[in-house]
């Protein structure tokens, strides 16, 4: 599988690759099934020529806890193009699986939509977090790290918060009037400078949105110039923001309420 990677992606370092693999076996995930495929081959006789990556896991709590499955680097060989839309369709042929493509060139968003993929999100929020903290502000208080997840820990998404923070995420617990929000953000690089914290996971990004103020608050404490999540495409902001075009789909029962790309390629 390694080699059918590199040949698909090359513009991939070796070295990324193997990290990621390593970075996977660093934590024996909560969520996860050490005995799930981590993908699927497509083979002409002895010849490997098609690879879709599957990332399985599962969210304690969920109603009969369906597998998760975020199906990434969709490779296939220049002469069985053809048969893309095939190979596509065997790894993610399960309907009681919900699967999610979050980061797909746009002619394999094309091949998911035929597959009945929906989309997710249609843009992404963008701001610097000194000016967002004079966004909107009503009463909420925000816990970073250990102490979030000493908030959580009966919420029934514990082991999968441990699971991102063993993992370099940042959790955190966003506590409303009524509400104590478990969230998961993961830091990256935009112009490869600036430190932008992302929102991997919120089971609601409306109330992410009414609390941008106290969150950004936080994350400029914590080093972050900037922070990102994803809305829907009615949301217009009520603070600084740039609004980015984002794609990301997903099929089956998926919380379109919030974000979630837990265990997915983003982590």
């Amino acid at each position: 599988m390694r080699e059918l990677l590199l040949a698909n992606f090359p513009q991939t370092p070796a070295a990324w690759w193997d990290a990621g693999h390593a970075r996977l076996r660093q934590v024996p995930p909560a969520g996860t099934d050490a005995n799930a495929p981590v993908g699927l081959l497509m083979r002409r006789g002895a010849v490997d020529v098609g690879v879709v990556m599957l990332l399985h896991s599962r969210r304690p709590g969920e109603a009969g806890q369906p597998w998760h499955v975020c199906a990434s680097n969709f490779g296939i060989a220049p002469a069985y193009r053809r048969q893309a839309l095939w190979l596509a369709g065997q790894a993610t042929a399960d309907p009681a699986k919900i699967y999610a493509a979050v980061t797909p060139i746009p002619s394999v968003a094309r091949i998911v939509q035929r597959l009945g993929f929906r989309p997710i999100t249609h843009q992404c929020i963008v701001g610097f977090t000194p000016g967002l903290q004079r966004g909107p502000e009503h009463r909420a208080t925000v816990l970073w790290g250990p102490q979030a997840l000493v908030a959580l820990r009966d919420d029934a998404m514990a082991p999968v918060l441990h699971d991102h923070h063993r993992l370099g995420c940042l959790v955190a617990a966003l506590q409303t009037r009524d509400r104590l929000l478990p969230l998961v953000w993961r830091s990256k690089r935009r112009l490869r400078a600036v430190r932008v914290a992302e929102l991997l996971y919120t089971p609601s990004t409306d109330l992410v949105s009414a609390h941008v103020g106290a969150l950004a608050n936080g994350l400029l404490r914590r080093g972050f110039a900037m922070l990102e999540f994803e809305a829907d495409e009615a949301l217009v902001p009520e603070f600084p923001c740039t609004r980015l075009f984002v794609r990301r789909f997903a099929r089956g029962n998926y919380n379109s309420a919030g974000i979630d790309h837990l265990y997915s390629e983003l982590v």
